[in-house]
């Protein structure tokens, strides 16, 4: 990857256009790599940088009190976890700055791709979100394989993202309602209402580790993982369309409740129904063109846009590298 500092634009670098934020929560073994790697070098350069401690416990805490002390890298120390959206936000208030990188404490970025942020967005005037490529950190193994080109994409995948301001200006922040789960494709959607496109750009690369939750943890974020993508279908996508897939995700749920969830398998389907009556009460149904994009097949992530037997059969796969996905 490219670690040459760009040349500066209009009086100001790249870097005092940007701000990162890094929402943290339990995870000593990757924190300080990007702290010392990224974070402390960025904000050397000018980029703002913002940490998010959502009720982290003592380690962590007394970690980013000894090596963030000061106003920049800034730390915001929530003391209880508060959700994703919510912290998240915490931290995209904090600044002015025309473009806020978001990265995962479990995630690693180069010093030099970081760069490559604000001239991505000005080649790409209408894109209010990138979408990074998000490689696993140790396999190499892309989490989100949209192909080697930009394009339009259904959403952006939280580890590692960016966010113009002026989305925040005209569609607002991540929706809190999403304690954990579909903030993503709620905020990719509810800016396309606004014109503003998410746009998936391969040469900008994200390490993630993905160190798992276990236990109740886990099981709690597959039951708001599941209110929150009904309420999102609800909200955005015509009634019967959105029954349809929500029916489809239901079932793929189930699936995992009768492998793993135990009690989860009887608390997803209220929590299914309940998110599809927050969905109806906040409609905002999405412009033609939007509701065709992601009926598509081809969109990602899976929301209940690919039938049931095309998933059990690999069609769906198929039909994705026919279209060069």
């Amino acid at each position: 990857m490219e670690s040459v500092l760009p040349e500066e634009n209009n009086s100001t670098s790249v870097f005092e256009r940007m701000q990162v934020v890094v929402l943290s929560h339990n995870r000593l073994d990757c924190l300080p790599g990007l702290v010392r790697d990224l974070l402390i070098p960025a904000a050397q350069q000018g980029v703002q940088i913002t940490v998010v401690d959502n009720g982290s416990e003592k380690p962590v805490q007394e970690f980013l009190h000894t090596a963030c002390c000061g106003q920049n890298p800034k730390v915001i120390f929530v003391g209880q976890n508060v959700g994703v959206a919510r912290g998240r936000n915490l931290g995209f208030r904090c600044s002015n700055r025309e473009f806020v990188v978001y990265l995962d404490d479990d995630a690693l970025m180069d010093f030099g791709t970081l760069a490559r942020v604000p001239p991505t967005f000005d080649e790409i005037p209408d894109a209010g979100i990138l979408a990074f490529r998000i490689v696993h950190g140790e396999t190499g193994l892309a989490q989100n394989d949209h192909g080697e080109r930009r394009k339009m994409v259904g959403n952006f995948h939280g580890a590692g993202h960016a966010i113009r301001r002026k989305v925040f200006d005209d569609a607002g922040y991540l929706d809190e309602l999403c304690f954990f789960g579909a903030e993503e494709i709620e905020l990719s959607m509810r800016a396309l209402t606004k014109g503003w496109k998410t746009i998936f750009v391969p040469e900008i690369v994200v390490r993630h580790f993905s160190l798992p939750r276990t236990g109740a943890t886990r099981t709690q974020r597959r039951v708001e993982w599941a209110r929150n993508y009904a309420m999102v279908l609800f909200r955005y996508l015509p009634q019967k369309i959105a029954l349809l897939f929500t029916m489809r995700l239901l079932v793929s749920y189930l699936w995992w409740g009768v492998k793993d969830l135990k009690w989860g398998a009887v608390a997803l389907p209220y929590a299914v129904a309940n998110g599809a009556m927050r969905g109806i009460r906040t409609k905002n149904t999405l412009p033609a063109d939007g509701v065709r994009f992601y009926h598509d097949p081809a969109t990602r992530p899976e929301i209940g846009n690919v039938g049931i037997v095309s998933k059990i059969l690999g069609r769906d796969v198929l039909h994705l590298r026919r279209k060069g996905h």
